[in-house]
């Protein structure tokens, strides 16, 4: 998957094992909930925790809790290992760099807090998330989504005005 970065797909194309366990049941689920057992079982089963990487999940987990706003080198500090062997680990195991990573992460949360938060405010989400200033938020988001932040909430809030 080292070429797939934040894309819509068939689920088959990468995963044809998820896809021929679930399809046969899924459309006769009705509740999210009964899905998303539906997909943690499967999940699970195929699960292999001996295949874990510590020192990844350990840098993801970091950058998680941090919403993507940690310089490398300091995430270096906080796993406790080089900068080099963070980016060996991560081209590796997921085809990006661990900044692509983090820059991904600040995306999300910068479209969570867009899309959630009532008083939203660029510039309070700048200083929140470690930003340069308004212009790198804004260009780093429209890198992601391909429209601008405030057209991409008002076509989000028109849809879901749909739906309802």
């Amino acid at each position: 998957m080292k070429k797939v970065r934040n894309e819509f797909f068939d689920a088959g194309e990468y995963f044809s094992y998820v896809k021929r366990e679930i399809e046969p049941f899924f459309f006769d689920i009705t509740t999210m909930e009964e899905r998303i057992s539906l997909v943690e079982t499967v999940l699970l089963k195929h699960f292999h925790p001996e295949r874990e990487n510590r020192i990844l999940m350990n840098c993801m987990g970091e950058l998680l809790k941090r919403q993507g706003n940690i310089k490398i080198n300091k995430l270096a500090e906080e796993v406790h290992v080089s900068s080099r062997q963070i980016e060996r680990i991560f081209s590796e195991n997921i085809g990006i760099t661990p900044k692509s990573f983090a820059s991904l992460v600040r995306y999300q949360c910068v479209w969570r807090e867009a899309l959630y938060q009532r008083n939203f405010s660029v510039q309070d989400t700048v200083c929140k998330f470690g930003y340069t200033d308004q212009a790198h938020l804004l260009h780093e988001f429209r890198k992601y989504h391909r429209v601008t932040l405030r057209e991409a909430v008002e076509s989000a809030r028109q849809n879901v005005a749909i739906l309802q």
